[in-house]
């Protein structure tokens, strides 16, 4: 067998193990959730969901500050906002941020505000959607 065809061999056999230990420790049940909790992530079985916690809400505050900047460079530049509108726009933003993250609103409510108060459709595109020619 080569290193490569061992390696993997390896990793099947410490999976089946990790998965035997914690039926083993947590039932069935609370392991179908931890796989399906983890599946969508790809997070490692040596990852701890803290860790993978931290590591998604660094992600969405990193994308949340690209946003921010995104925004207050178009409104800066197009509708010609000053540091007062600047500072009422991030704060909120901030706002509804946080609104997000401690679930008192969803996307789905906020995309069908924006429907029902302003007639604007919005949705989420797939990464197969994007065309950057557009």
């Amino acid at each position: 067998m080569s290193a490569k065809s061992n390696k993997m061999n390896q990793y099947r056999l410490e999976g089946m193990y990790y998965a035997y230990t914690k039926i083993q420790k947590v039932g069935m049940d609370e392991f179908a959730k931890e796989l399906a909790w983890r599946s969508p992530r790809g997070c490692a079985i040596t990852n701890t969901k803290i860790e993978v916690k931290q590591y998604e809400q660094d992600i969405i505050r990193r994308v949340q500050d690209v946003a921010m900047i995104f925004a207050m460079a178009v409104l800066v530049d197009e509708f010609d906002f000053g540091n007062e509108e600047l500072d009422r726009f991030r704060e909120r933003l901030l706002l509804k941020c946080s609104c997000l993250e401690e679930n008192y609103l969803t996307w789905d409510e906020q995309k069908q505000i924006l429907k029902d108060e302003c007639g604007i459709e919005v949705d989420f595109r797939k990464g197969s959607d994007i065309d950057p020619k557009k």
